[in-house]
């Protein structure tokens, strides 16, 4: 790698291409790409980028998970732009937002995302610039790719994702070229992957572990594996028919493995590694997915968004007596060595060992800020130090230390909870629901389920009037919310409870299911 190189995230890629030339890159579709054959099709990608816009505004991704979206990825960061995946699952009106706030003006989009995409045309205020590298007649793809020279700096963006905001509009986060190889360094610098390691891949492009996927794969010589769908309930099949041999998903996945009663004993026996993150580990779970995969190091991964993928890892032990969890849920473990953290009281002052206070969080993963940051978000990163300059992250999150710097998760402490994996601020669907449906008083609430970890959204609507059209509402989020965010029920009540500060009392709702 070049010097100067190092922390410019297509240079990693580009690195792994020249030495593991001729290995399989990329299992997609029932194709096997090899490292050179996906670097020049991203290549031709980048170049057609660079032909029809001088601009450095990322470059949207309109593409399941197919070949087009992982080149289009490539592709824009080898043109030095920021990618921005957009989501054919999402609404139409959450993708044109995310263009617009983004300010992209060139999108890649595959052949089974065109209609989509006349739809996006229509309704986008400005012009658009569309690649579509799958119709290699219309010349927009050259047969031999020759990748340009990168302009890209540590510090521009590499990817930009939005999240879930309390305004109704979610939280464009940027993460720099800086930030992502500094996760990078961490995790190849603690667990050791080989170039005949076979990825899975089946978080959406959308969610930030993905980038985990694509990156952590490619760095190491590996191979991508890209199930035909998403069908979870496939996946136990693909693990043993593909053979993977490092597996990363959302704790649910593997609760639903449970249920399906497929966690057998060395059900998975080629699993070498199995990382989770985005929810939190039930102990439960940890131990029936490590009798299933015997042969597997299990970690635990924490981190938000904000954070860039995982910034706190935990290592399941085999012999149960030495794991570590509270109330149930496996440990986050430590914060990266070279990251910085504090645990802090409501007043920012620091707090001793097994008291529960809010993870502050500063370091080179951590993102300088949001997109076009409004007031009440700029104000997630905080300076602690009246003497120094350095921002700190507040994830809002509630834990715990013990003695050996091992942290526990408790829970929130605001409005904002794990769907899915995906971050989920009650806030927002609330008010979709206020404007769209207009009502004037209402409450979401994620409700546990004890026995899986998982949570599930119910919206109380305060509502005296005989006629109440649950399935009309549903519908008003369905078009305007990703499918995570739609309440799994509405339900209508007459008086919101309120506590006695007058807010409204979200326990005695959960008291009322």
């Amino acid at each position: 790698m070049k010097q100067g190189t190092t922390h410019i995230l297509i240079h990693r890629f580009l690195s792994s291409a020249e030495i593991y030339s001729e290995n399989p890159a990329l299992e997609v579709g029932g194709e096997v790409w090899s490292y050179s054959a996906l670097l020049s099709l991203s290549a031709g990608i980048a170049r057609r980028i660079m032909s029809i816009s001088d601009e450095s505004s990322p470059v949207a991704i309109l593409a399941a998970k197919g070949i087009t979206a992982y080149a289009g990825i490539l592709g824009a960061l080898m043109a030095s732009r920021p990618y921005l995946p957009l989501n054919p699952r999402f609404p139409l009106n959450r993708n044109l937002e995310m263009i617009q706030r983004s300010a992209a003006g060139t999108i890649i989009v595959a052949n089974d995302q065109l209609d989509l995409m006349d739809d996006i045309i229509q309704q986008h205020n400005g012009a658009l610039n569309i690649i579509n590298p799958d119709l290699k007649e219309s010349g927009y793809i050259e047969p031999a790719g020759i990748v340009p020279e990168i302009q890209s700096t540590k510090d521009q963006t590499a990817y930009l994702l939005f999240t879930s905001g309390t305004s109704g509009a979610p939280k464009g986060v940027p993460v720099s070229n800086r930030n992502v190889t500094a996760y990078l360094d961490n995790l190849m610098g603690m667990y050791k992957f080989h170039e005949s390691d076979r990825f899975s891949q089946t978080f959406d492009l959308t969610f930030d572990l993905s980038v985990h996927d694509l990156f952590v794969c490619w760095l190491s010589g590996g191979c991508l594996c890209v199930p035909a769908a998403d069908k979870p309930f496939a996946y136990p099949k693909y693990i043993n028919e593909h053979k993977i041999t490092v597996w990363f998903s959302v704790p649910s996945m593997a609760v639903m493995m449970d249920k399906m009663r497929l966690l057998r004993p060395a059900f998975f026996p080629s699993l070498k590694w199995s990382f989770f993150c985005g929810e939190p580990l039930l102990e439960k779970t940890a131990h029936h997915w490590q009798q299933a995969a015997p042969s597997s190091r299990l970690i635990n991964l924490y981190g938000p968004t904000e954070t860039t993928i995982a910034i706190a890892a935990y290592e399941w032990q085999k012999s149960p007596d030495k794991n570590k969890s509270g109330n149930g849920i496996v440990s986050i473990g430590k914060i990266f060595k070279d990251q910085q953290y504090r645990i802090l009281d409501d007043e920012k002052q620091a707090l001793e060992a097994k008291s529960q206070g809010l993870l502050h969080l500063s370091g080179t993963q951590v993102i300088d800020g949001y997109l076009q940051a409004r007031e009440d978000e700029s104000m997630s990163f905080v300076k602690l130090d009246p003497k120094s300059d350095i921002s700190w992250y507040n994830t809002g999150d509630l834990v715990l230390e013990d003695a050996d710097h091992d942290l526990f998760f408790l829970g929130r402490a605001d409005a904002e909870v794990k769907i899915s994996g995906y971050r989920v601020n009650l806030l927002e669907i609330d008010e979709t629901l206020r404007q769209l449906g207009k009502i004037n008083n209402l409450a979401t609430i994620a409700v546990e389920d004890q026995s899986t970890g998982t949570q599930s959204l119910v919206s109380f609507v305060e509502n005296d009037e005989e006629e109440f059209n649950e399935q009309r509402l549903l519908e008003i989020c369905r078009k305007q919310l990703p499918w995570y965010m739609v309440p799994q029920k509405i339900i209508r009540i007459a008086h919101l409870p309120l506590n006695d500060n007058g807010k409204i009392d979200r326990n005695k709702l959960i008291e009322l299911l």
